[in-house]
């Protein structure tokens, strides 16, 4: 380390392993070494790495597994919301391994603006919800509403493949349209504990109409998106001539 630099010993740990991680000298996935053997490379303290590591966890270089150690994060994946509406099949065109994890999958109460959209004689609807990963990494908590037409989903498996896809399988219904409304939310107790990330982390929250050809809703969906690891781009043209 440099005692002469204007950063702190921190700073100058928190430079060094960046870097490394940006030239793939610790590549996306992999291990960094512990704070013990970090300290003995670079000279400081271990609470001085420990700051540089902390700081390096927040700004999304790296990610912290309890009883396995501090990894380097897969890259940010960036999708067309456009691009075709499936999170498993836009990761599938970028290179990236999709993956997820049902929570549950039920009969529930809903809200009578969720019964009314998806056009239920009742408020009770299948509510699933999921975490989507990309590699081993946590991206997305996922809440969907389903009618209870739809009573397939509490029976089969769908397994990692595209819900779009599954539906259509079953129903023959497919999904040619999306009706997106943006906010930004905080992660709450569980949402974080899912996601792996802090308390209070600022999540993108997307509210989809998912609809059919003549503008019927098929589903509703609600994503909950860690935007340091996966990004929600829109593609927006101009008519005018």
């Amino acid at each position: 380390m440099n005692n002469i630099s204007y950063l702190t010993l921190a700073e100058q740990v928190y430079n060094d392993i960046a870097n490394k991680i940006n030239e793939d000298i610790y590549p996306a996935g992999s291990t960094i070494p512990g704070e013990l053997k970090l300290s003995e490379t670079y000279g400081v303290s271990r609470v001085t790495v420990r700051n540089a590591i902390d700081k390096l966890v927040d700004d999304g270089y790296l990610i912290k597994r309890k009883g396995k150690g501090t990894f380097v994060r897969q890259k940010q994946t960036i999708v067309n919301a456009f691009a075709n509406g499936s999170f498993s099949r836009n990761c599938q065109l970028l290179g990236v391994k999709p993956s997820s994890h049902i929570i549950s999958c039920k009969v529930m109460t809903a809200t009578q603006s969720v019964a009314d959209d998806l056009g239920c004689d009742t408020n009770e609807v299948i509510e699933m919800k999921r975490v989507r990963y990309i590699g081993d990494d946590p991206c997305i908590v996922e809440i969907d509403y389903f009618p209870k037409t739809f009573d397939f989903l509490l029976t089969s498996e769908l397994g990692n493949g595209s819900l779009i896809d599954f539906i259509y399988q079953n129903t023959k219904k497919a999904s040619l349209a999306f009706i997106d409304e943006y906010r930004i939310v905080n992660a709450g107790e569980e949402f974080a504990q899912w996601l792996s990330c802090k308390n209070g982390t600022p999540l993108l929250e997307v509210n989809q109409k998912v609809l059919t050809a003549n503008d019927q809703i098929l589903y509703i969906n609600k994503q909950y998106i860690l935007t340091s690891k996966y990004v929600y781009a829109v593609r927006s043209s101009n008519d005018y001539q």
